[in-house]
């Protein structure tokens, strides 16, 4: 019950850039290493491919996400995120996932080499269209025999605590994340999903204006099981590890291009719940 592009979010970094020369593109791909953008517009879009497997069912979701923030003050920002998502094995309606998303720097700390910065993010999403949750239940048969019990939550809730760093040319972070449980409209709950990460970008080559840098992550996922009326599905819950990499290009501090690789490293996954195989991400981010 993975929303692959679960760990889509806004990355970008203006702070910093002309004040300590900082590694300034920020990652847009992975979730903590860069810093939101304050008092300016960001706008990101991505493309994404990933692959899903539970029993003997096989699901790609390819979708797109289009994001625009913008920073009310130097520490409260606001944002719209939307993911359209494709469920390519599975015969579903396109998806469209808006959410509203705010994010509140709470505590900072700023120097001529660095700045370290938490910040408490909330994020409300209601699906519209096709559901992109689902889980394996035997006792359930769907359209074309199919045991694949699909979920569409009528809100999905979302609290993440984050901490970013940068120094020269190192731009990392970790985060703490909590999704509550959702329902349908019919009471089927989804599981809760628990996760903690840390990801860090390093420019390793620097011009004029412009940067390369690579891009690593890494992240444990805990997952609660489905219920209805109460009772649980026992198949349904697990934890894995996920790790990513890519790399970005930054041709000038208001634009950034990345690509990034992600891929399950380890899983205690129960039968009846999706495991996640590799994923590809391409994004773009415009600041203004």
């Amino acid at each position: 019950m993975f929303r692959s592009a679960l760990f889509i979010r806004i990355a970008g970094f203006l702070l910093v850039a002309g004040l300590c020369q900082s590694a300034h593109a920020g990652s847009i791909l992975t979730s903590n290493a860069g810093v939101e953008v304050y008092k300016s517009w960001v706008v990101l879009t991505q493309g994404y491919s990933s692959g899903e497997q539970v029993g003997g069912a096989h699901i790609t979701r390819e979708g797109e996400t289009a994001s625009i923030a913008y920073g009310l003050t130097g520490n409260l920002l606001i944002g719209m995120d939307a993911v359209v998502t494709r469920m390519v094995g599975a015969s579903k309606s396109p998806s469209v996932e808006p959410d509203l998303r705010v994010k509140w720097n709470f505590w900072s700390k700023l120097s001529p080499a660095h700045y370290h910065r938490l910040a408490l993010q909330a994020r409300l999403g209601v699906p519209l269209g096709g559901p992109t949750n689902y889980f394996l239940d035997q006792g359930y048969v769907g359209p074309g025999g199919s045991h694949l019990r699909f979920v569409k939550p009528t809100v999905v809730p979302t609290v993440d605590l984050i901490y970013s760093r940068a120094t020269y040319r190192w731009v990392y972070g970790a985060a703490a994340g909590y999704s509550a449980p959702t329902a349908d409209r019919n009471g089927l709950r989804l599981g809760d999903v628990k996760k903690a990460s840390v990801d860090a970008e390093y420019a390793f080559w620097r011009g004029e204006r412009s940067e390369v840098s690579f891009v690593v992550g890494g992240m444990v996922r805990q997952f609660g099981r489905a219920q209805l009326g109460g009772a649980s599905f026992s198949n349904t819950g697990g934890s894995d590890a996920v790790v990513s990499g890519g790399i970005q290009y930054a041709p000038v501090p208001t634009l950034t291009f990345e690509a990034s690789y992600s891929t399950d490293v380890w899983s205690v996954m129960r039968p009846g719940q999706p495991r996640m195989g590799n994923e590809i991400l391409f994004g773009m981010r415009i600041l203004r």
